[in-house]
């Protein structure tokens, strides 16, 4: 009987370290993924503020 402990306390911290393996492994999708949504939206905003910006004129000598 106590050998069927044993196998249970070990299945079950195998079990647990796939569960925190898969946890971490979504963490990092997930937070990789909201970074290229982010720089994304941060490089079109940045090229859309550049196309906004109108150049000096250019000052004529007569």
């Amino acid at each position: 009987m106590n050998t069927a402990w044993r196998g249970l306390r070990r299945v079950r911290s195998v079990v647990l370290r796939a569960e925190l393996a898969v946890t971490g492994a979504q963490i990092l999708f997930w937070a990789a993924l909201i970074g290229v949504v982010a720089g994304l939206a941060l490089r079109a905003w940045t090229r859309h503020r550049q196309s906004q910006a109108e150049p000096e004129a250019p000052v004529l000598a007569d």
